[in-house]
Protein backbone atom coordinates (compact mmCIF):
# COMPACT_ATOMS: atom_id res chain seq x y z
CA UNK A 1 0.00 0.00 0.00
CA UNK A 2 1.72 3.50 -0.92
CA UNK A 3 0.46 6.98 -1.08
CA UNK A 4 0.76 9.52 -3.58
CA UNK A 5 -0.10 12.86 -3.76
CA UNK A 6 0.67 14.24 -7.49
CA UNK A 7 0.12 13.12 -10.34
CA UNK A 8 1.99 13.85 -13.78
CA UNK A 9 0.69 13.22 -17.79
CA UNK A 10 1.33 9.71 -19.02
CA UNK A 11 3.26 9.65 -22.57
CA UNK A 12 1.05 9.61 -25.73
CA UNK A 13 2.67 5.97 -26.56
CA UNK A 14 1.20 4.88 -22.96
CA UNK A 15 -2.39 6.17 -23.07
CA UNK A 16 -4.91 4.78 -23.76
CA UNK A 17 -8.15 3.02 -21.85
CA UNK A 18 -7.30 -0.47 -23.83
CA UNK A 19 -4.01 -0.55 -22.51
CA UNK A 20 -4.66 0.49 -18.65
CA UNK A 21 -1.16 1.52 -17.86
CA UNK A 22 0.69 3.55 -14.55
CA UNK A 23 3.97 4.71 -14.50
CA UNK A 24 5.69 4.35 -10.93
CA UNK A 25 8.92 5.45 -9.87
CA UNK A 26 11.38 2.32 -10.31
CA UNK A 27 11.64 2.11 -6.58
CA UNK A 28 8.04 0.85 -6.14
CA UNK A 29 8.46 -1.75 -8.82
CA UNK A 30 9.90 -5.28 -7.65
CA UNK A 31 10.46 -8.32 -9.87
CA UNK A 32 9.96 -10.85 -7.25
CA UNK A 33 6.03 -12.02 -6.51
CA UNK A 34 7.67 -12.69 -2.76
CA UNK A 35 7.89 -8.96 -2.48
CA UNK A 36 4.82 -7.98 -0.85
CA UNK A 37 5.87 -3.50 -0.50
CA UNK A 38 6.64 -3.43 -4.15
CA UNK A 39 3.96 -3.85 -6.97
CA UNK A 40 4.80 -6.62 -10.40
CA UNK A 41 5.06 -5.49 -13.99
CA UNK A 42 1.50 -5.79 -15.40
CA UNK A 43 0.45 -7.24 -12.28
CA UNK A 44 -2.85 -5.33 -11.89
CA UNK A 45 -3.18 -2.58 -8.94
CA UNK A 46 -6.15 -0.74 -7.50
CA UNK A 47 -5.79 3.40 -7.21
CA UNK A 48 -8.24 4.87 -4.89
CA UNK A 49 -8.84 8.47 -4.57
CA UNK A 50 -8.97 8.86 -1.09
CA UNK A 51 -11.20 12.10 -1.14
CA UNK A 52 -13.67 11.13 -3.28
CA UNK A 53 -13.43 7.15 -3.26
CA UNK A 54 -13.45 7.08 -7.21
CA UNK A 55 -10.72 4.31 -8.24
CA UNK A 56 -9.48 2.46 -11.47
CA UNK A 57 -7.79 -0.91 -11.89
CA UNK A 58 -4.52 0.03 -13.87
CA UNK A 59 -1.45 -1.77 -15.16
CA UNK A 60 1.96 -0.99 -13.53
CA UNK A 61 5.03 -0.01 -15.02
CA UNK A 62 8.59 1.32 -14.14
CA UNK A 63 9.19 5.06 -14.89
CA UNK A 64 10.88 4.73 -18.18
CA UNK A 65 12.91 7.96 -17.67
CA UNK A 66 9.99 10.10 -17.46
CA UNK A 67 10.54 13.56 -16.12
CA UNK A 68 8.99 14.78 -12.80
CA UNK A 69 8.36 11.08 -11.83
CA UNK A 70 8.69 10.63 -7.97
CA UNK A 71 8.37 8.60 -5.40
CA UNK A 72 5.43 10.26 -4.37
CA UNK A 73 4.13 10.47 -7.86
CA UNK A 74 2.87 8.40 -10.16
CA UNK A 75 1.76 8.84 -14.55
CA UNK A 76 -1.73 8.32 -15.62
CA UNK A 77 -3.09 9.16 -18.54
CA UNK A 78 -6.16 11.72 -19.16
CA UNK A 79 -8.95 9.28 -18.18
CA UNK A 80 -7.88 7.66 -15.60
CA UNK A 81 -6.93 11.03 -14.29
CA UNK A 82 -10.52 11.98 -15.30
CA UNK A 83 -12.02 9.01 -13.30
CA UNK A 84 -10.34 9.40 -10.46
CA UNK A 85 -11.03 12.92 -10.70
CA UNK A 86 -7.53 14.51 -10.40
CA UNK A 87 -6.21 17.28 -11.74
CA UNK A 88 -2.34 17.18 -12.87
CA UNK A 89 -1.56 20.40 -11.42
CA UNK A 90 -3.14 19.86 -8.09
CA UNK A 91 -1.89 17.84 -4.80
CA UNK A 92 -4.17 14.37 -4.68
CA UNK A 93 -4.33 11.78 -2.03
CA UNK A 94 -4.12 8.62 -4.33
CA UNK A 95 -3.77 5.14 -2.34
CA UNK A 96 -2.27 2.65 -4.66
CA UNK A 97 -2.81 -1.50 -3.37
CA UNK A 98 -2.35 -4.72 -5.16
CA UNK A 99 -5.94 -5.45 -6.92
CA UNK A 100 -8.15 -8.47 -5.64
CA UNK A 101 -9.76 -11.09 -8.31
CA UNK A 102 -12.84 -9.47 -7.32
CA UNK A 103 -11.78 -5.98 -7.84
CA UNK A 104 -10.44 -6.74 -11.14
CA UNK A 105 -13.90 -8.38 -11.99
CA UNK A 106 -16.08 -5.50 -10.77
CA UNK A 107 -14.07 -3.04 -12.59
CA UNK A 108 -14.04 -4.46 -15.81
CA UNK A 109 -17.50 -5.12 -15.50
CA UNK A 110 -18.41 -1.40 -15.23
CA UNK A 111 -15.15 -0.54 -17.43
CA UNK A 112 -15.35 2.76 -19.87
CA UNK A 113 -14.74 1.39 -22.95
CA UNK A 114 -17.93 -0.30 -23.94
CA UNK A 115 -16.24 -3.64 -25.97
CA UNK A 116 -14.51 -4.63 -22.48
CA UNK A 117 -17.14 -4.30 -20.22
CA UNK A 118 -19.69 -6.03 -22.97
CA UNK A 119 -17.32 -8.67 -23.38
CA UNK A 120 -16.69 -9.08 -19.60
CA UNK A 121 -20.20 -9.02 -18.65
CA UNK A 122 -21.00 -11.80 -21.24
CA UNK A 123 -18.10 -13.91 -20.22
CA UNK A 124 -19.65 -13.29 -16.30
CA UNK A 125 -23.38 -14.12 -17.77
CA UNK A 126 -21.97 -17.29 -19.10
CA UNK A 127 -19.91 -18.74 -16.59
CA UNK A 128 -22.98 -18.19 -14.19
CA UNK A 129 -25.37 -19.83 -16.80
CA UNK A 130 -22.70 -22.56 -17.27
CA UNK A 131 -22.94 -22.99 -12.96
CA UNK A 132 -26.91 -23.11 -13.07
CA UNK A 133 -26.85 -25.79 -15.65
CA UNK A 134 -24.41 -28.17 -13.71
CA UNK A 135 -26.39 -27.77 -10.67
CA UNK A 136 -29.59 -28.49 -13.08
CA UNK A 137 -27.65 -31.41 -14.57
CA UNK A 138 -26.73 -33.04 -10.94
CA UNK A 139 -30.40 -33.24 -9.56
Amino acid sequence: MITFNRVIALPDQDSGLSKGYVRLANCHIGTCVDDKSKFIRRIPVKIANQDNQSWIVAYPLGSNGLKGLNKTSLALDYDFRLLLGVNKSKTTNLLATKATYFEQLAWYCSHPDNATKTSMRLGVIGCLLGMVSLIISIF
